[in-house]
């Protein structure tokens, strides 16, 4: 369960300096972060994803997530780069 978000100063937590640990995925990870950015995935093609599906979620929709459609699903929304 994630924490409550609370508004105010950032808390600095002992645990945030910890090492990881099992290392066992870290080169499947570097791996998959490699093969990101040679297709060209950004950190702001990220940050755009993220905001499409958190106000995604506020939208009135057509039918329940579990009956989407996919691509063709009229509920999907297309938004264009400049819209934020």
């Amino acid at each position: 369960m994630l924490p409550v978000i609370a508004p105010g100063p950032l808390i600095f937590r002992a645990e945030w300096n910890k090492g990881p640990v099992d290392e066992s995925q870290i080169p499947d990870l570097l791996k998959w972060i490699e093969d990101l950015r040679r297709d060209k995935m950004t950190g702001a093609a990220v940050v755009m994803d993220w905001m499409k599906r958190r106000i995604q979620l506020l939208q009135n929709r057509a039918k329940l997530g579990f009956e989407y459609l996919g691509v063709s699903d009229p509920s999907l929304p297309l938004l264009d780069c400049r819209d934020f």
